[in-house]
């Protein structure tokens, strides 16, 4: 295994503990309920903060992470890999840009900040704002899900990845 490939690997391996990580420390992950969600942020000031930190480590994680695995010999020319790892970056601005999201609804329950005023803006993240990152947070899923396949396929990673 080369430098690169020793890397790339802890990247990846960074990457998936900081992604689970990131989701425990959030109180009740996937809530788009903006007053719930406001509440419970404000009880778990310190777990959300942590949160966002991890969550903005994984997304520069993987990085170079799977431009390591792009840059294997077996996958440094397959335009299939160069198509996947496209997605899983632009997955990672999504993922990066929802640790924002969060970071927000920290910032909202703080002290002095008007519940009832920033309800409504809290409201639109969780609805129509969401538009802006469901798209590349479905990249990410895809991107990943594709470029172990290949990865897979062309004997760079285990069978057992994808």
């Amino acid at each position: 295994m080369s430098g690169v490939e020793r890397w790339a690997a802890v990247c990846l391996c960074g990457a998936a503990v900081s992604f689970w990580l990131a989701w425990f420390l959030m109180p009740l992950p996937g809530t788009t309920d903006p007053a719930f969600i406001l509440e419970q942020v404000a009880a778990t000031p310190g777990r959300v903060y942590a949160s966002v930190a991890v969550q903005l480590v994984c997304s520069a994680l993987l990085v170079p992470g799977v431009l390591g695995v792009a840059l294997a010999p077996e996958l440094h020319t397959s335009r299939a890999a160069f198509a996947a790892v496209s997605l899983v970056g632009i997955g990672a601005t999504g993922f990066a840009a929802d640790a924002i999201y969060h970071l927000l609804a920290y910032e909202m329950t703080l002290p002095g900040v008007a519940r009832e005023a920033v309800l409504p803006v809290m409201a639109r993240f969780q609805s129509a704002d969401l538009g802006f990152i469901v798209p590349q947070l479905l990249a990410l899923v895809a991107g990943i899900a594709w470029l172990a396949l290949l990865a897979a396929r062309a004997g760079v990673a285990p069978r057992t990845s994808p």
